[in-house]
């Protein structure tokens, strides 16, 4: 069986295509009033959102009270990366909380459907590539057409010819 390289790569192009689509088109985060004054009321008040165009990453903030490390203040919503990335950078160190006398805070960034209903130190918004199996998958499929293409001379070149006039 011989197989068209340029079929495969459509192919392969159309999968990733549609898979960027669906996730940008499908984005979810749990978004709380900035009022709520801990996690439990975060929850309660809060809902899962769609996010808009442009606003693919989950936020949570947390504001925590100085000495006591009371919560004295939960924010979750969407956002843009770039202001993720930013409020992570002031606030936290190496990705862990910086914990001060003083009231301090602490942001989570992640990029998976309500990856931030959970509070921060639960694990729940962890961001992976394990949370998107297509694009794993298709990561595969890539790596695997790569090493097939003859002309890269792979394990299975053989079957995956170009077409000759």
């Amino acid at each position: 069986m011989i197989v068209e390289w340029k079929t495969l790569w459509n192919c392969i192009f159309v999968f990733y295509f549609l898979q960027f689509i669906s996730v940008a088109l499908s984005m979810e985060c749990f978004d709380c009033p900035a009022t709520s004054t801990t996690h439990e009321e975060c929850r309660q008040k809060g809902h899962v959102a769609e996010c808009t165009a442009g606003y693919a990453t989950c936020f949570t903030e947390v504001l925590y009270e100085g000495g006591t490390g009371q919560t004295k203040k939960v924010t979750r919503s969407c956002v843009d990366y770039t202001f993720c990335d930013e409020e992570k950078k002031l606030h936290n160190k190496d990705g862990n909380c910086i914990i001060r006398e003083n009231d301090y805070i602490c942001v989570k960034c992640c990029h998976s459907n309500n990856c931030n209903m959970g509070g921060l130190a639960d694990g729940n918004g962890t961001s992976s590539i394990v949370h998107c199996p297509a694009l794993l998958w298709g990561t595969v499929i890539v790596v695997v057409y790569y090493y097939t293409m003859p002309f890269h001379g792979g394990l299975f070149g053989r079957y995956f010819r170009r077409k000759t006039l």
